[in-house]
């Protein structure tokens, strides 16, 4: 048949000439007159798993169901048969249980010796046996009894892998299960299932709360000992050409310095803007926090500050949590400049100096000083203390450096305390997740540009990849694909654990293979393959161009 869509008749045909089974002659059909195999043959290292003769026919039987027509690679038809129950029955005899529940008998008495009750320590339901098959007897409905592993599996993917199940969630499985079959430990084996479940696992959305609870740096000893670094932009260009902002903030102090620069700045330039601008007015910090800009992950960076002896310290990759303190303070510039900014937005550059001190000289919450006294012991002169002539007062310089060395200590105490408050806060709508190295686990696709139409129907995450190296408590290096040229280090949230299906399920899934990106032109066309085997059973064939990428 060569067109696409079946009729009622054509699948009733197609079932009666099944029946012949071996003896079945199947002709080759070019390329143009079979689309979807065509497309399959094109690659040999696409090449599905060998699919048996015994597994063809119920491959394509349609069982059970009468539709207008049959989309290809629209329905997994998958549904217990008569093979199957003769498997069943089959496995009943031989079963030491059964055998005390219908004990042999001669043929004239079969029919009465079944009807005797067995003793109650047999069965721990109500039951009848009925064609061989044995019933449990539940609210007024018969429940198949299955208690073979094996069989189990196969009623556990036809009421959840078949798209008329829908790989629903565990609850509503065991209920689909559990209204025609039982068998001992009916919920956990569901449960089992469910969660192994190779496309729930990658598919469905987590309801849980975030994994990974809030890790705050530890409080330094003295201003700018950490120091945090990250540019804001791109902005307006000014009529100095600048758009883009540098912002450095001491961790302690919470001091700050704001430069415009160009978001063209490469990492030499950037260099030489911290040493005018911050170095050579504080002193090199022992610790440098940024994210993962390529100015910063550049080898000239990585040269730069390990030859002044600072230490990088990097934000994971989508995380921006890592650096919560300069996130903040960026936002309060923006807020700013709104303020101050001219209706063309050219001339926000020559406010950053006066917006600088303005920062400076505010009180900070978290360790009730302003950052400008915990630097120089005292408060800057400025316009706004003009009405008060004793502002301008003499420093004592005898009690300048008590005032200082006080006003630390009770600033890093109040760190301290608002550092806890933090974590306990934070933690409470967190839940801790720990891997080690081996491990297998997916990745969020949250942050990941996936080629494909709509970010409603893809996938939630990608992998499985292993845990090559534990950073932290939260924070860990994967081992990914060179294609995805992503770095490896992700936040324990964005990890979701891979669960592997238990051998009492038998061959039950094959993993999906990962997006093959091979040259098409002046571009990449990056094909996926996925394909689902349950029980031996070839089920679903899915072959789709995902994307093109330049």
């Amino acid at each position: 048949m060569e067109q696409k869509e079946l009729s009622k008749r054509q699948v009733r045909w197609l079932e009666t000439l099944l029946e012949y089974g071996n003896d079945l002659l199947i002709k080759y059909l070019p390329g143009k007159a079979n689309v979807v195999a065509d497309a399959l043959s094109r690659r040999a290292d696409f090449e599905l798993p060998p699919v048996s003769d015994t597994v063809l026919p119920q491959l394509l039987r349609v069982q059970g169901i009468r539709v207008n027509s049959v989309r290809v690679n629209s329905i997994v038809h998958f549904e217990p048969n008569q093979g199957w129950l003769a498997e069943l029955k089959d496995a009943l005899v031989k079963d030491p249980l059964y055998k005390k529940v219908v004990a042999p008998a001669p043929v004239s008495n079969r029919r009465r010796r079944r009807s005797l009750a067995p003793p109650p320590s047999v069965l721990d339901f109500e039951y009848s046996v009925q064609n061989d098959l044995i019933y449990a007897h539940s609210k007024g409905r018969k429940k198949l009894f299955v208690p073979f592993k094996k069989l189990q599996a196969k009623v556990l993917a036809a009421n959840h892998d078949h798209v008329t199940a829908g790989h629903v969630g565990m609850d509503k499985t065991t209920e689909l299960v559990s209204r025609h079959y039982y068998w001992r430990g009916i919920a956990q084996t569901v449960q089992r299932y469910v969660k192994s479940c190779l496309l729930c696992q990658r598919m469905k959305s987590n309801n849980q709360k975030p994994a990974g609870l809030l890790q705050p740096l530890p409080v330094p000893d003295h201003n700018w000992e950490h120091v945090s670094l990250d540019l804001i932009g791109p902005l307006p260009t000014t009529l100095n050409g600048f758009d883009c902002i540098v912002t450095v903030v001491d961790k302690l102090s919470k001091m700050g310095h704001f430069i415009a620069t160009t978001t063209t700045v490469d990492a030499p330039s950037l260099a030489k803007l911290m040493m005018s601008n911050i170095f050579r007015l504080h002193g090199f910090p022992k610790a440098l926090i940024s994210d993962r800009d390529a100015r910063f992950t550049s080898e000239y960076w990585k040269q730069f500050i390990d030859a002044l002896g600072i230490a990088s310290h990097m934000s994971t990759a989508f995380h921006p949590e890592t650096d919560g303190q300069t996130e903040r303070m960026n936002r309060t510039i923006e807020e700013m400049l709104r303020s101050y900014v001219n209706d063309k937005h050219d001339n926000w550059d020559e406010l950053l100096p006066y917006l600088e001190l303005a920062y400076n000289n505010s009180r900070q919450a978290s360790h009730k000083f302003t950052p400008y006294f915990l630097n120089h012991g005292t408060h800057p002169f400025v316009p706004g203390a003009a009405l008060n002539p004793t502002s301008a007062a003499a420093v004592n310089p005898d009690t300048l450096a008590h005032t200082v060395a006080t006003a630390l200590t009770e600033a890093k105490q109040h760190l301290e305390r608002a550092r806890e408050r933090q974590r306990e806060y934070a933690n409470k709508s967190r839940r801790h997740v720990e891997f080690k190295v081996g491990d297998r686990v997916y990745l969020s696709t949250e942050n990941l540009k996936l080629p494909g139409p709509s970010r409603k129907l893809q996938e939630r995450r990608i992998g499985p990849f292993t845990i090559s190296k534990v950073l932290s408590p939260v924070t860990y290096k994967l081992t990914l694909p060179n294609e995805m040229q992503i770095h490896a280090t992700f936040h324990v949230k964005l990890l979701h654990p891979f669960v592997e299906s238990p051998e009492e399920f038998g061959e039950r899934v094959t993993v999906e293979l990962p997006p093959i990106g091979y040259a098409r032109g002046d571009g990449i066309y990056l094909l996926s393959i996925m394909y689902l085997v349950v029980n031996g059973i070839l089920l679903l064939v899915n072959l789709a161009l995902n994307g093109f990428i330049m």
